[in-house]
């Protein structure tokens, strides 16, 4: 099993698959997997934003949002793009 190239502290590794594993422990926060599969630097630079709103024409009439971003203070030499999508 070698390890792949990916973000420090992360456990990702390839044993003859198309696509890698990524292993977080399951009762960690979404601020504590960011900082295993990040580091510290970007963990230490989050910040969260909660909202909810309604929608007129959906059975549910409610929708709501969690993001996490980093500060304007943090700088990395590439641009990571994640997103989300969890129905509820």
């Amino acid at each position: 099993m070698s390890k792949s190239t990916g973000p420090p502290s992360s456990n990702v590794f390839q044993a003859a698959s198309p696509s890698p594993t990524i292993s977080t422990p399951a009762s960690s926060s979404v601020d504590q997997a960011i900082r295993v599969l990040y580091g510290h630097s970007i963990a230490k630079e989050l910040l969260q934003a909660d909202c909810s709103g309604e929608v007129e024409d959906s059975k549910s009439g409610t929708w709501k949002a969690t993001a996490h971003f980093t500060t304007p203070v943090y700088q990395a030499k590439k641009m990571i793009f994640l997103l989300f999508i969890n129905r509820a």
